[in-house]
């Protein structure tokens, strides 16, 4: 994603928390800045349909379609999180990390706004040459796939790079290590697979491997599911 575009929707979001917290003091209904910034919320559906429907569906059918078991991806949402090394609620940027976590989701898109320094856990190894940077920290810190034997295991370590984009199974674990200083974001779009993966299978099943069709590493049998005739 150019650089340019990268930066004016940047600038849109932090513009549009701005006014959401001015309608929050005038007591008006805003949710703006709160929560991570919905895309479809401020209009901008086009751009999730875009990454969804030119990058990453068909990318990911040809890169998981084995190790996720779902024939195709019919669903996206996609939004702007905000990271800051003084962060607070009802501003543009929540949180200053993110704890290790998986996402609910066959496959994530991670698009970074702004770049990193590098300084922190992960070096220069995910940066352009020559890129000016917005925030020091703020890395992606991969571990071992939920429900594998490598689950807990480091993975690698990403310094986000302006436009640079990120495809990953939404049960890798992962995290953002703390922003030290300045402002990070990200565009973020989950995609699902209800027609065939959630059709099948609960999505906790799903996560842990434990349907016996799903499952590689783990084989917990087909009753361990909560929802199954051996609980109800």
């Amino acid at each position: 994603m150019q650089s340019k575009f990268c930066v004016r929707l940047k600038k849109t979001i932090q513009s549009l928390a701005q006014l959401s917290q001015h309608q929050q003091t005038e007591n008006l209904n805003s949710t703006i800045g709160i929560r991570p910034t919905d895309l479809d919320t401020i209009g901008a559906s086009w751009l999730n349909d875009l990454l969804f429907h030119l990058i990453q569906r068909p990318i990911s059918k040809h890169l998981f379609s084995q190790t996720e078991h779902f024939s195709d991806l019919d669903w996206r949402q996609g939004y702007v999180a905000g990271y800051s090394h003084n962060p607070h609620v009802g501003a543009h940027t929540q949180r200053h990390r993110l704890v290790p976590h998986t996402d609910d989701s066959e496959v994530t898109l991670n698009v970074a706004l702004c770049s990193g320094s590098g300084d922190g856990d992960g070096g220069e190894e995910g940066r352009l040459i020559g890129d000016e940077t917005d925030f020091d920290g703020g890395n992606l810190v991969f571990w071992g796939l939920r429900g594998s034997k490598g689950e807990g295991k480091l993975n690698g370590c990403i310094q986000p790079s302006i436009g640079r984009a990120l495809l990953h199974s939404g049960r890798h674990l992962h995290e953002v290590t703390k922003v030290t200083s300045g402002e990070r974001f990200v565009i973020v779009v989950w995609a699902r697979s209800w027609g065939s993966v959630r059709n099948g299978v609960c999505p906790c099943c799903w996560l842990n491997r434990r349907r016996s069709s799903y499952a590689r590493d783990n084989d917990n049998g087909e009753n361990s599911c909560i929802c199954s005739p051996r609980w109800n």
